[in-house]
């Protein structure tokens, strides 16, 4: 099985997954400034999140198993390497830049955000949105440990014991899983990546005609271009989102977080995704 670096519809997925996150944090900042009710309707953040968990888990997970039916093992060292150059310089210069403008930010919080450690961390807002890239981080240090030493048979079971298991375990601590920072944990988290490992391990099943007409949707040229800027705008929106004041100040917020988010992508992120394949 052959993986393409980019399938367009997928990243009409993350262009929807990452516009909800924003809007999410849009009317978040609103309604803090303005001192309104958030409406429940509105609430799309953490949807938006795991939606990037099952996609993480799908494409990792497939792009290995199709290395391991190709090549007939796991390189792991060029899976890190590739990893590494794909996340760590887009977010450290995120993060450099923003201890520059706000230097009283923590060594700690700092240190947490770029170690990928910072949903156990209770920090400033501008560098909250790290708790789930800090998950996706921890997942890509052992899911293809896990590939490698279960197996992909065996795997599909850890998955659907991963999902069952997260799934009870936070059934069963509500209170402390509504305890703000908590929910950001792992052990409360994850059960969305092992979805996505499943996925990846059994394969996506045909929708049909409705697929294919959901495929062509999703591949709308506008939208493939958000979700190529996705991770790099999620980096950004929260700078920005968290700016607003009022509503004529969300037009500047969203122009802002796309500029630097493009810059980014095109300056950082894709240098040294190319850069890392050819390591």
């Amino acid at each position: 099985m052959q993986m393409r670096d980019r399938i367009p519809a997928l990243d009409g997925v993350r262009a929807i997954a990452i516009l909800m996150v924003i809007f999410d944090h849009l009317v978040n900042a609103l309604s803090q400034r303005q001192h309104f009710e958030i409406p429940g309707w509105s609430l799309l953040g953490q949807p938006g999140v795991i939606i990037f968990f099952i996609l993480s888990g799908y494409l990792i997970t497939s792009r290995l198993k199709a290395e391991y039916e190709s090549t007939g093992a796991i390189d792991l060292k060029r899976f890190y390497v590739r990893r590494f150059f794909r996340l760590m310089p887009a977010a450290w210069a995120f993060l450099a830049l923003i201890w520059i403008c706000h230097p009283s930010l923590s060594v700690r919080e700092i240190q947490s955000a770029v170690l990928f450690y910072r949903n156990y961390y209770r920090g400033n807002v501008l560098t909250a949105h790290f708790w789930s890239l800090s998950i996706e981080e921890q997942f890509y240090l052992v899911w293809p440990c896990v590939l490698m030493l279960a197996g992909f048979k065996r795997a599909q079971w850890v998955a659907l014991a991963g999902i069952a298991g997260i799934g009870l375990w936070r059934s069963t601590h509500l209170e402390h899983f509504s305890i703000v920072g908590h929910g950001y944990w792992t052990q409360y988290r994850a059960d969305a990546l092992f979805v996505g490992c499943w996925l990846g391990l059994r394969g996506v099943p045909s929708f049909g005609r409705f697929g294919e007409f959901a495929a062509q949707v999703l591949s709308w040229r506008p939208l493939v271009w958000i979700g190529g800027l996705s991770y790099s705008l999620y980096l950004w929106q929260e700078a920005f989102a968290f700016s607003v004041t009022d509503v004529w100040s969300v037009i500047p917020a969203v122009v802002s977080m796309f500029l630097m988010a493009s810059i980014s992508h095109y300056l950082i992120e894709k240098p040294m995704i190319t850069f890392g394949k050819n390591v």
